[in-house]
């Protein structure tokens, strides 16, 4: 007489999906997949993570470092395109101390608003990109000049 055989032959994976767990739910999907052969990686739904989602508080723009910065005219076309190290907030009041004076030495921007008598919008400047490396900065901010005066 013949021995019977009981291993079972099983065949490899036809797939791999990672579903999330959900009591009740996760557990016929599961053996729906393994009867196709698709092996399931369970994650937690709801981790630590999505509840605490940002444990910091936003950084503002004015609080914002290393960066490459535009402060528009609000009478022409122009805007002053500046890089720095230190906070934007800082920089922008060096700026608006300079247009105040009127001091053409300090700054472009200020020598724009001397010439002209135009105002600035300083409420629309805004931070173009920022980079921790002072020579890519430098870089950055002449490709940032040359785009915005390009034909």
């Amino acid at each position: 007489m013949k021995a019977l055989d009981r291993s079972v032959e099983t065949e490899p994976a036809t797939g791999f999906a990672f579903i999330p767990y959900i009591q009740g739910v996760t557990e016929p999907i599961k053996r729906i997949l393994n009867s196709h052969n698709v092996k399931i990686a369970q994650k937690p739904f709801q981790t630590l993570g999505h509840i605490f989602a940002k444990p910091k508080d936003p950084v503002t723009k004015e609080q914002r470092t290393d960066a490459i910065y535009s402060i528009p005219c609000n009478d022409c076309v122009n805007e002053y395109i500046g890089q720095t190290k230190r906070q934007f907030g800082t920089r922008l009041k060096e700026h608006q101390k300079a247009v105040f004076l009127c001091k053409k030495e300090n700054s472009a921007l200020s020598e724009h608003t001397c010439l002209t008598n135009h105002t600035i919008g300083w409420d629309n400047s805004k931070i173009i990109t920022t980079n921790r490396r002072y020579h890519q900065r430098l870089c950055l901010e002449a490709w940032h000049i040359n785009s915005a005066h390009a034909p």
